[in-house]
């Protein structure tokens, strides 16, 4: 029948063997020709408009059929004669503004028109068989739709993305034989990762051999970016945690080696205090699935908080809260005021714990990548050649041949919306600067120094050491308010403040000595607008966050290190998010099952995780409040007693 109702297409009856060996569950032919004589009459009207009057869209149309029959047996739903209807509307719905062909625009009234030439429909046929395969149908039918006429046959993705992310979902779609197009706005690849290489051409500038201002570390179970750096060829090296760490307050310098800085000589209920709530965030941020952190028992309580308003309501001491908060800006690049306590648990669980976050060893420090971490990029970049294109802003999406520009028809969910526009990034500014010699080591200090005292400009500062490199490095990061006035500063300016404040760090006038200097504003970058991560302040996670990793139409999958599972905000967390948005693609294709798009990564072997030590005290130390209360009722006891003993002896 449908080899006579249209002679164009030779192929028909090959095409609906091949759907029915794919169901065998079906009585006769006639039990699904319905589904497939409507699909088939749909998909070679729109793809002859594609192809200016010459059918040639056979392997689509296989691809197609194929999978909406399979999806008919899978599915257990069943859907009314209206089916047919809601397909045709559908296809109105997407008014085709600017068709592929050259050949005259078409209204969505004439979408199936004589003038298109498709299969003539009969609807007389019933529709008991179609199932919720008209929503898979549809799905596929936006991917066919969206491929321009200069493309082949074949299902295409378009990557509007250039970094980590991006690239390594792009390559491993390649590897999958699936035709990929990565479009990046600025002049290079990396996003957030950034490496920068002294100038062969400039004698003034000392030889430092690289300098990341972007992402740079790597840690045990951080296993997709371990993985990749090894595919890739890229090493890796660890960094010091030797001698003493700093944490610094308004001219006090608090030398440690401990897991937390030792306040014991400015107030010694703070470490105490430090060292409870550290465990304590740690306990309650296990209760926070990875996937769906809106769904803890207690996410709406939590997400109602900001980091600092719990720390406030359980902490006692000034300096326990002042270091606190210091870890929330040095993690996550915001306020503590500004930052929702359900998200911040929800870093941490993704994170492996706030101690995994802080460590060094067995931590997220413990390694950086031989030669600078943009290599992962780049490298990327070259194995996917002529797909990559530099310099292409991306601004709207119509599907026409003249080229391709993003804009979201129809809009976008509620629920998008509202995530996207609650969804800031981290105000961080990063330079590194160059002494011949590391004073700091001379002192006995390994570099690391934090500080919140909203004096010094630096809130961490740690050391940058290369293998092989003569120079010696620190590495300054600058948050929240520090990094908006230091951003309305001359580079000149900034190179002072921040040795000065280094010089307070450490004491010594050494620091005022640097041989270069070097930084970047990453809320002045055009197409990232901060860093390290964006966060969610209050109430968004818990009512936006569905939104977080949900495809739009079917059609167009969303992924960055923010959608990750683990590591989010890491270079680990893009690889997972990419490699993860790549098999959605690959299942919405019929490439992989279902069980495929979300695959646990093996543990990276050559960097293995190791239990990260911690001492009696720190594992056992009770809050302030209870050790308070323990000695209220010990002075309670002993008076009480006291009392007792003098009326006993009166007595006797």
């Amino acid at each position: 029948v449908l080899y006579h109702r249209w002679k164009k297409l030779d192929k028909a009856e090959t095409l609906y063997k091949q759907a029915l060996s794919l169901n065998p569950g079906l009585q006769s032919a006639k039990d699904n020709l319905a589904l497939l004589y409507k699909t088939l009459a749909l998909l070679t009207g729109c793809l002859h408009m594609i192809s200016d009057g010459h059918f040639r869209g056979n392997i689509l149309l296989q691809e197609v059929a194929l999978r909406v029959s399979h999806s008919s047996l899978m599915s257990s739903d069943r859907m009314k004669p209206r089916d047919e209807e809601k397909i045709h509307e559908y296809l109105a719905e997407q008014r085709m503004r600017e068709p592929f062909s050259r050949q005259a625009r078409l209204e969505p009234s004439n979408i199936l028109s004589q003038e298109c030439k498709p299969l003539f429909v009969d609807k007389s046929l019933p529709c008991e068989t179609v199932g919720s395969s008209t929503n898979n149908l549809l799905i596929v039918l936006k991917l066919i739709i969206m491929c321009p006429p200069t493309i082949s046959p074949q299902f295409c993705c378009l990557y509007v993305d250039k970094n980590i992310v991006g690239l390594s979902s792009a390559r491993l779609l390649v590897s999958h034989g699936v035709d990929v197009v990565v479009l990046e706005a600025a002049d290079r690849v990396g996003g957030r990762t950034l490496t920068v290489h002294p100038p062969d051409d400039d004698p003034s500038v000392p030889k430092f051999g690289w300098a990341d201002l972007g992402a740079s570390y790597v840690g045990p179970s951080q296993n997709h970016i371990l993985r990749l750096c090894k595919e890739l060829g890229l090493g890796t090296y660890l960094c010091n945690d030797k001698h003493d760490f700093i944490h610094y307050s308004k001219g006090r310098q608090f030398c440690y080696q401990t897991t937390w800085p030792n306040l014991w000589w400015s107030n010694p209920l703070a470490y105490l205090e430090v060292v409870y709530m550290c465990r304590l965030m740690d306990n309650m941020s296990k209760e926070i699935p990875l996937d769906k952190p809106w769904r803890a028992p207690r996410a709406k309580e939590w997400d109602k908080l900001t980091v600092q308003d719990f720390l406030l309501r359980h902490c006692w001491t000034k300096d326990g809260v002042e270091f606190l908060l210091a870890l929330c800006s040095n993690n996550n690049t915001a306020d503590g005021h500004e930052m929702s306590l359900l998200y911040y648990l929800w870093y941490m669980c993704q994170g492996g714990g706030l101690l995994n976050l802080w460590r060094v060893k067995g931590g997220a420090q413990e390694r950086k990548i031989v030669g600078g971490s943009q290599q992962v990029c780049l490298k990327m970049a070259e194995q996917l050649a002529e797909r990559v294109h530099l310099n292409q802003p991306v601004v709207k999406i119509n599907y026409s041949t003249k080229g391709m520009k993003i804009h979201f028809d129809p809009p976008l969910s509620s629920q998008r919306y509202g995530l996207l526009q609650r969804s800031p990034m981290g105000l961080v500014l990063k330079s590194i600067i160059f002494f011949n010699h590391p004073f700091w080591a001379e002192k006995g200090y390994n570099g690391l120094v934090t500080c919140n005292d909203d004096i010094e400009v630096v809130g961490l500062a740690t050391e940058d050491f290369k293998p092989g490199v003569q120079l010696a490095g620190m590495i300054c990061f600058m948050y929240g308010d520090q990094a908006l006035r230091m951003a309305n500063m001359t580079e000149e300016e900034r190179k002072k403040k921040v040795c000065q404040t280094l010089s307070n760090f450490y004491k010594t006038h050494a620091a005022l000595k640097p041989v270069h200097y070097m930084d970047k504003i990453w809320s002045q970058d055009t197409y990232i607008g901060g860093g390290y991560t964006c966060y969610y302040p209050p109430g968004v996670l818990s009512k936006y966050g569905p939104a977080l990793r949900e495809s739009i139409g079917g059609c167009i999958f969303l992924a960055g290190s923010e959608t990750a599972l683990q590591w989010t905000g890491y270079m680990s967390g893009a690889v997972e998010a990419g490699e993860r948005a790549a098999r959605e693609v690959l299942y919405s294709c019929g490439k992989i099952s279902s069980s495929e798009v979300y695959a646990e990564e093996p543990e990276f072997v050559e960097v293995p995780i190791q239990p990260l030590e911690q001492s009696l005290l720190e594992r056992f130390i009770p809050s302030i409040g209870f050790l308070l209360a323990v000695f209220v009722a010990i002075i309670g006891c002993a008076l009480l007693f006291s009392s007792y003993q003098g009326q006993w002896r009166r007595n006797f």
